[in-house]
């Protein structure tokens, strides 16, 4: 088994690697402790990207805001993936992924085909379980968000990973 924590985790989990009767040297594959101290560690290495997520996705929310478009749910989730954003824009439902990176080019391509078909099916999932007719127009829109706070919303993006 491969050693997996990071030098902070490592420090932060008392009694890491040690066990009775190991040689002297050697790494002793053991699973990960489960204290409330590798929790917490665990917990400090994915705040700041949490909260910049749901940074970028308040921002895509003001974008579509000033565009009169209604927010119908934000983060929904089901087995087959999670939906950043639903919104009603005039006659259309649109499925929104929001994506922050450095800048909005490696935003734009880090959303695989394999990505794209986790949303569709999430969004079928979505209309079965809100009661919303399959006939309904809808569309799937990429929000990039770089950094610096810039954002850029990308209409029908679903549409060019068809093959």
């Amino acid at each position: 088994m491969l050693d997996m924590l990071t030098p902070d985790a490592r420090g932060a989990c008392p009694g890491y690697g040690e066990e009775r009767g190991a040689p002297a040297g050697r790494p002793v594959p053991r699973a990960v402790p489960a204290g409330a101290a590798c929790r917490e560690a665990a917990r400090r290495r994915g705040t700041a990207g949490r909260e910049a997520g749901i940074a970028a996705e308040e921002i895509a929310e003001r974008l579509y805001a000033r565009r009169h478009a209604r927010v119908l749910a934000r983060r929904w989730t089901c087995r087959e993936g999670e939906l950043d954003l639903v919104c009603r824009d005039g006659a259309e439902l649109v499925f929104v992924e929001v994506r922050q990176r450095r800048s909005r080019g490696e935003a734009g391509a880090s959303v695989s085909r394999a990505k794209w078909r986790r949303l569709e099916r999430a969004a079928f999932r979505y209309m079965i379980s809100e009661n919303i007719g399959i006939d309904t127009f809808m569309r799937f829109d990429l929000v990039l968000v770089d950094r610096a706070g810039g954002a850029e919303i990308v209409e029908n993006a679903g549409q060019d990973n068809e093959q």
